[in-house]
């Protein structure tokens, strides 16, 4: 007896939960091709079906879900950095606290490798990355900005993993642009705002 067998193309193994009680292919053969006699799939009004089921057990024998949680509560840090046009050193903001875990920023004021000499580098850091299980990964989705005084020409940009940051985050020489808004009394605004962080649910 021959059998019409159809495997996912890459191999997938799929799981079973209680969310996901069925797997399956919504179209499996064409009626046409099921009906015709000369196929022989249908024989005295009688088919026969089969599957072949190989069981994969994980190795740490629980399930991890990971969701990016959008709800989050001060999803926003404002850092400002005085006496810019005289830093020569990078600096870090202090730690603060967003979706349960501690970040901070580092700001290179004469840029970072492609930046060097020429641009602002801005890095997001995750503070307390030591608590973070190995072979986790944390997954955040934020945006980077530099404000201007005059609410009209703020830098920003986006950024998820595998990148922390911009070493070319913007020209140093629009900064230090006279009336361009960027420094007010020497001081210069730097902020994140997270759109989404992950979170893991484990499961025995």
């Amino acid at each position: 007896m021959k059998y019409l067998t159809i495997q996912d193309a890459k191999r997938t193994v799929r799981y079973f939960d209680k969310l996901r009680i069925e797997q399956g292919w919504g179209q499996f053969i064409s009626l046409d091709e099921f009906n015709d006699p000369c196929n022989g799939y249908l024989v005295n009004d009688c088919c026969v079906f089969g599957a072949e089921i190989l069981v994969f057990q994980p190795p740490s024998g629980i399930e991890e879900t990971i969701t990016m949680v959008k709800e989050l509560d001060n999803r926003t840090y404002t850092w400002s950095i005085k006496n810019f046009s005289n830093l020569e050193n990078d600096l870090y903001s202090d730690e603060f606290t967003v979706g349960g875990r501690k970040w901070k920023l580092e700001l290179c004021p004469k840029g970072y490798k492609t930046g060097k000499g020429k641009s602002l580098s801005l890095f997001l850091y995750l503070a307390d990355w030591e608590i973070v299980e190995p072979k986790r990964k944390l997954y955040a989705k934020y945006k980077l900005r530099v404000l201007n005084h005059s609410h009209v020409r703020t830098v920003e940009k986006s950024g998820e993993p595998p990148g922390w940051g911009y070493q070319d985050f913007m020209p140093l020489k629009d900064i230090n642009e006279r009336f361009s808004g960027y420094l007010n009394d020497d001081t210069l605004i730097v902020e994140v705002e997270f759109d989404a962080i992950s979170s893991i649910k484990v499961r025995p």
